[in-house]
Order: structure tokens, then C-alpha cells, then sequence
């Protein structure tokens, strides 16, 4: 019988540990965030089941701390089973929400029949049993069994096989453990208890529940490998996403471990460049790419540090972002980057940098052409002014005026002719300010100073001349 409990509680603890360490991070199974209970099941169970060894081994005779851990370890394990069920069954059956608070009702239940009657561990086994045990296992078999259709919708076969075997087990478990009992003088355990089963059947009820241990533990680690087609699934879907942005952006991953060599390198860039992948894979990075010194620079800086950079490879810039490769350990292992080709952009901004400067340029000749207008009008009016003062002056002389009023034609004359030149120089301080403005933004700054310097010097000119034909032709 020893052995029976060794068999019985390895089959638990082994259920419990791989249900309680197998990877089941964002999980779409319906089960995955209840399955600790049944971890928590196998484990307390299991220990409990080596007890029993243990006691029949070696009965200790001052074995309380023992015998209490045993007797302990019983409503425990069956409560784990009873809270599994009646969280996991609503998900599938909404209706039956009801059952979320069976758990410390039936706690309730249990603990209240066995004060109420002779408090021995005889009575506490078989409460236990009776309250927790028979309906825990049903409810567990029951919220496994609802997982099927599930299964099959996905054909998991291996895996809904493995579902099966542990529904069906702990249907067969409750049957065993929950109904079948040790002898007392009350219905159903005077009738359904380990001795008659034994005289009936030749065989100890333990065997039986190793046998359901044995069955669960074997379903439902079948049934844990939908954890694994899961993460495998979810990295072919990350390795078509990834081979998706290769092939279509113009992007280019790369890995070069600590050696310096290029271990992996893919993208549509490299059909860009015209470099095959098989060129370059395994070489070192100076010689894959010795038309571009700075992207080996790049990789040897990334060791320690990330960092980021624009660099020219056969005529195509492209955006470098580069860091260390790190273990889980913090040992580097090389540095991995991305290459993304922004030629394109960079051309539009190049393109719209010089929309702007032309954009620029056409608003300081538009405000120069607004001043030059400005100004023409004020010189107009100086001009004009001279005219009347000249042809004041000239009637003067034939008229034989005095001298003060010739002096004071003449100076008012003077004064519209600085007026004029007063003008003329803001126009040329105007001009050279938008020359200088326009010359900084492009390759031509001394050739268009000069150009505006002569536009300067021109209405220079322009302007005396107009002054000189003006008064002369007064003059005659």
C-alpha cells in the first residue's frame, strides 16, 4: 500500500508542479488564469498522499504534527478543486454565476457537519470527502468537459484527447475519493466504503485513485502543450510581421556579434543597394561595408551605448539606430540595428528648405518693390518741387530780383535735392539688406551684393542725371 500512496502522490505533485510552471502568459484559453488552483490541487494533495506513506512506513507513535498535516492537507487540496470548478464553469455558462460562492459555502457546510457530530479524524476524512471532495471533482471534471467544443473548433486533436482523459478522471476521481469512504454507522458509508469495495472487487479503492492521479496528471499535461502551439504560433505571426516590414519597407536589420562579424542582415534596402545578403553575411562589418567607414564605427560604439546617426551608403542616406545585444544575464552577445532609408525624405526636406528660402526671397523683393514704389513717389515730389524752385529762380533773374530772393529759391532748391539724396540712400540700405538676406541662403552671395550695389549705383546715377536734364531744361 505504500507504494500505491508513493505512486499517488508523485502523480499529483508532478500534475501541480508542471500545471504551476508551465508558461502561460496572455493566454487566449479560456482556463489559463484558473489553472493554479489545480496546481494548487496536485501540490497539497500530493504531499498529502505522501504522509499516508510515511505513516504506514513508519507509524510514529508521537507522529500529532504529522497526522495533523495529513488531516490538514485534505479540505485544503478538495477547496482548490471546488474553487477551480466554480470559477471556470461560468466562463462557458454564464447562468451559472451562482456557482462563484460554492466554495465557502460549502466550506460552511463542511465545517458545520463535523461539529455537529462525533470529532474525530474518522468523521473529519469523511466530510471532507463528502462536502468538498465529491462535488470539487465533479465541478473540475465538468469545467474541463465544457472546453471541448472549443477544442475541436481549433483541431487540437493531441490536445483535446488530453482534455478528455482529465475530465473523465476526475468524474472517476470523485467517484472514488468523493463517494467511496471509510466505514461508519450512517448511510452512504455503511453501504459504499473501502471494505466492501475491496471484497467486491479485490483491490484496494487506493489503487484506483493512483490510477485517476496517474490519468490527471497524464490529460492535463497533454492539454498545457496549448500554451506552447500558442507562443509558437504567436512567433510565426511576429516572423511574418517582421519578414513583412523587411521585404516591403525600405528598412535594413542587421546583427554583428562581439567579433565584428555580420551575422544577420535582411531588408528590402539591401536590393536597393544591390547587395545580396549572402555577400555580406559573415564578413566582417569593415569589409562588408568599406565604402562606409562609419557604419563599422557605429557597431563598435553600440556595444556600450545606443545611438543613433545618418550616413551615405552608394549615394542613399539612410537613418542608423544601433545597440547592444544583452542577454538576460547583461552579457552583450554583439549589437543589433535597423537601417531605414530616408533619401526620399531627406530630398523633400531639401526640396521644401528651398521653397522656403525661394518663398523668402520673393517676399523681401516684394517688400523692396513696395519701398522702391514708395520711394519713386517721394522722389517724384522732390522733383517736382525743384521745378517750381527753379522756374521761381529763373523768373527771378529775368525779372532782376534781389539777391536775397535768389538766395532763398536757391537754398530751398538744395534742401528737395538732399531730400532726394536722403531717399536714394535708404533705397540703396534697403537693397544691400535684401542682398545680404537673399546671398546668405544661397552659393551666389558675392555675385547678387554686387548685382544690388549696382542697381544702387544705377539709380544713382539715374536719379542725377533726371536732376541735371531736369534743371537744365528749366534753365532753358
Amino acid at each position: 500500500m505504500a507504494a500505491v500512496f508513493f505512486i499517488s502522490g508523485l502523480a499529483f505533485f508532478i500534475l501541480g508542479f508542471a500545471v504551476a510552471f508551465y508558461p502561460k502568459n496572455n493566454s487566449a484559453f479560456k482556463l489559463s488564469e484558473h489553472l493554479y488552483l489545480i496546481a494548487g490541487f496536485g501540490l497539497v494533495h500530493g504531499v498529502g498522499e505522501w504522509l499516508n506513506m510515511f505513516l504506514l512506513i513508519e507509524p510514529f507513535t508521537d507522529a500529532k504534527a504529522l497526522v495533523l498535516a495529513r488531516a490538514l492537507a485534505l479540505p485544503v487540496s478538495f477547496i482548490c478543486l471546488v474553487q477551480f470548478g466554480a470559477r471556470a464553469i461560468p466562463l462557458n455558462r454564464p447562468k451559472f454565476a451562482w456557482l462563484r460562492p460554492a466554495a465557502p459555502v460549502l466550506w460552511m457546510i463542511w465545517l458545520g457537519a463535523f461539529l455537529s457530530g462525533p470529532r474525530d479524524l474518522l468523521m473529519w476524512d469523511i466530510w471532507s470527502r463528502y462536502v468538498l471532495c465529491l462535488p470539487g471533482a465533479v465541478l473540475a471534471g465538468w469545467a474541463l468537459a465544457l472546453q471541448l467544443p472549443h477544442l475541436k473548433a481549433i483541431k487540437h486533436r493531441d490536445i483535446l484527447a488530453g482534455m478528455k482523459i482529465a475530465s473523465v478522471s476526475f468524474f472517476l476521481y470523485a467517484v472514488t475519493a468523493g463517494l467511496v469512504v471509510e466505514k461508519a454507522d450512517f448511510f452512504p458509508a455503511s453501504h459504499v466504503n473501502y471494505s466492501r469495495l475491496a471484497d467486491y472487487l479485490a483491490i484496494p479503492v487506493q489503487v484506483f485513485r493512483s490510477a485517476c492521479a496517474v490519468a490527471m496528471a497524464y490529460g492535463l499535461i497533454r492539454v498545457l502543450s496549448i500554451f506552447t502551439r500558442e507562443m509558437n504560433d504567436r512567433i510565426r505571426q511576429s516572423d511574418f510581421r517582421f519578414q513583412t516590414i523587411a521585404d516591403k519597407a525600405p528598412v535594413m536589420f542587421f546583427k554583428v556579434d562581439n567579433e565584428g562579424r555580420v551575422v544577420f542582415i535582411q531588408g528590402k534596402a539591401l536590393g536597393e543597394l544591390g547587395l545580396p545578403m549572402e555577400s555580406i553575411v559573415g564578413r566582417p562589418v569593415e569589409e562588408a561595408f568599406a565604402q562606409t567607414p562609419v557604419f563599422a564605427e557605429q557597431c563598435r560604439r553600440a556595444c556600450e551605448t545606443e545611438a543613433v546617426t545618418t550616413i551615405e551608403i552608394r549615394g542613399r542616406t539612410f537613418e542608423m539606430f544601433v545597440g547592444p545585444d544583452k542577454e538576460a544575464e547583461g552579457r552583450s552577445t554583439g549589437v543589433v540595428g535597423v537601417a531605414v532609408d530616408i533619401t526620399q525624405r531627406a530630398r523633400l526636406h531639401m526640396e521644401n528648405d528651398q521653397s522656403r528660402r525661394e518663398l523668402a526671397n520673393m517676399r523681401k523683393m516684394a517688400e523692396l518693390g513696395t519701398l522702391a514704389r514708395g520711394l519713386s513717389r517721394q522722389l517724384e515730389e522732390s522733383f517736382g518741387g525743384v521745378r517750381v524752385f527753379l522756374r521761381q529762380l529763373l523768373r527771378g533773374l529775368n525779372e532782376n530780383a534781389s539777391a536775397e530772393s535768389l538766395y532763398k529759391h536757391v537754398r530751398e532748391c538744395l534742401r528737395e535735392i538732399k531730400k532726394s539724396d536722403d531717399i536714394l540712400n535708404s533705397l540703396q540700405t534697403a537693397v544691400e539688406d535684401s542682398a545680404a538676406a537673399v546671398g546668405s541662403a544661397t552659393e551666389q552671395k558675392e555675385d547678387a551684393t554686387e548685382d544690388h550695389y549696382a542697381v544702387v549705383e544705377s539709380l544713382d546715377v539715374q536719379g542725377g542725371m533726371a536732376s541735371s536734364n531736369s534743371c537744365g531744361h528749366q534753365l532753358a
